[in-house]
């Protein structure tokens, strides 16, 4: 990466320079650990810690410009040689700085924002099916990883701060990816991670109760959802979810080009005609350019409305039904996302990341209408997160499994015995068949052991996943490999 001059790094930004404007810099870091010699540090306060802070030692390595938020002068050393740069907003100006510095999405023909609560990645598997059979090159970054072909990158969050977002893309776009598909989290919009990115794109997939430890409210969360919307130009068409009450709230704020989905005769694009089972799922589409039929490997209702939103893209960037209707049946399956292990006996083991009830209730209804036997789920709740959900996970756990039985997922900093508690709050005592088994793989192996013939059994929480957070450590452990190991042990692999 060449040097470029601090003066054209701030354009389209509000701030007050003192010192050298045309001082040159080398990289661009919100963390001062990483600061070399010539850099801009630009001092952000996150959930946990506040750059200001580390103000100092981002001088002590070397940084040669330092931006700071107005009214923070108390953190500022004393020293000759650095420049400064004051700002109201330290979030937006580092999205803004790190566009003019890698010049990331200058030439990317396509920009897909996707944001819900439930099935960003899904659709971003999708999409990037789809933009491949048009050959445009796609890149993608989300909760599973960041990757462009063979080069991957494991995924630090869903959405990462603004810096390490157009570090990577400028990375993608240097390999060759011409559009850039990103899973859009409601924290990353709160925090202005995304700022200074013109999507062509945006989806709206769903909203219900999640990250209320952050949002506190419902109305709020929903306010991050939108703020997406927010930034689109007006030649940028929304996707959103018609089905979905606040999909539709949202459809009647949006001055764009609106594509709503769903399975709803009323919305631009809708499917009918459904044949499920649980090798495949058929259906026709229907959309503003016509109809065709659509065959998926992948189970459940709630794939069809990712497979709609993703349709609503390809729709939205001109592209033929042919080419849609190809990328939707070369994606064979999504990491983590009812991922199935064909077991014997005619038992069948899906590992899905379902953690919030929406997610869980659909997975559990899908499984529930395709079952020959009887369905057994594996579930906990994370630690350190919304806990007002557990009791919600529990009442559906009860209403919609034979059996069930409660584990740890990631505790984090907290007792899995007292998140457990908090789940047990929402079961109905009376008809609910459970056990408890805070080991996860143990909880497994207990769920492998009662599994009869034609049975099914859904693990939950963690899909792609390859380890478990407790406190601050993180400990190996895949839903995916443990599972198949037990079902190994027990003569059903």
């Amino acid at each position: 990466m060449r040097e470029k001059k601090l003066i054209n790094l701030i354009k389209g930004t509000s701030c007050r320079i003192f010192g050298d404007k045309n001082i040159k810099v080398k990289n661009v870091t919100t963390s001062s650990k990483d600061v070399r010699r010539g850099d801009l540090f630009v001092a952000v306060k996150g959930g946990k810690y506040d750059g200001h802070n580390f103000i100092s030692e981002a001088i002590n390595n070397g940084a040669a410009v330092i931006v700071y938020e107005k009214g923070r002068k108390r953190f500022i050393p004393k020293h000759i040689g650095s420049t400064y740069v004051e700002t109201d907003d330290t979030r937006d100006i580092a999205a803004k700085i790190a566009t003019n510095f890698f010049e990331s999405t200058k030439g990317l023909s396509k920009i897909v924002g996707i944001t819900g609560t439930d099935g960003k990645t899904t659709t971003s598997y999708l999409v990037e099916s789809i933009f491949k059979v048009a050959s445009l090159k796609p890149a993608v970054m989300g909760t599973i990883n960041y990757r462009f072909q063979n080069l991957q990158i494991a995924s630090s969050m869903t959405t990462p701060d603004p810096v390490y977002l157009h570090k990577n893309i400028a990375e993608f776009k240097r390999h060759g990816a011409k559009s850039i598909i990103l899973e859009v989290s409601s924290h990353s919009l709160h925090q202005k991670r995304v700022v200074g990115l013109k999507f062509t794109q945006a989806v709206f997939t769903n909203l219900s109760s999640e990250h209320l430890d952050y949002h506190k409210t419902i109305a709020n969360y929903f306010k991050a959802k939108k703020i997406l919307f927010d930034m689109l130009s007006e030649r940028a068409s929304a996707i959103i979810n018609y089905n979905d009450v606040y999909g539709r709230k949202l459809i009647k704020m949006q001055k764009q080009r609106v594509l709503s989905y769903g399975l709803d005769r009323h919305a631009d694009i809708f499917a009918s005609m459904v044949r499920a089972t649980l090798n495949y799922t058929k259906f026709k589409v229907f959309t503003p350019k016509g109809s065709f039929d659509a065959k998926t490997s992948l189970v459940g209702e709630h794939n069809i409305f990712n497979i709609l939103a993703a349709t609503g893209v390809g729709i939205a960037s001109g592209l033929s039904h042919d080419v849609i209707k190809k990328g939707i049946e070369n994606l064979k399956l999504v990491p983590g996302r009812l991922e199935r292990i064909k077991a014997k006996k005619g038992i069948n083991v899906f590992v899905d990341y379902a953690h919030t009830p929406g997610a869980l209730e659909h997975v559990l209804s899908c499984l529930n209408s395709l079952k020959t036997g009887r369905l057994i789920l594996v579930f906990g709740c994370g630690g350190n997160r919304d806990r007002k959900k557990r009791p919600n996970m529990g009442k559906i756990a009860s209403a919609m499994s034979d059996f069930f039985i409660i584990t740890s997922d990631n505790p984090r900093f907290e007792n899995p015995n007292a998140i457990i508690s908090e789940i047990k709050k929402g079961i109905n005592m009376k008809s609910a068949h459970y056990a408890i088994e805070p080991d996860r793989f143990r909880a497994i192996e207990k769920a492998v052991k009662i599994l009869r013939e034609n049975d099914t059994l859904l693990i939950a929480g963690k899909g792609h996943e390859d380890s478990q957070q407790i406190k601050d450590k993180k400990i190996k452990f895949s839903d995916f490999k443990n599972t198949k190991v037990i079902l190994k042990k027990h003569g059903l692999l």
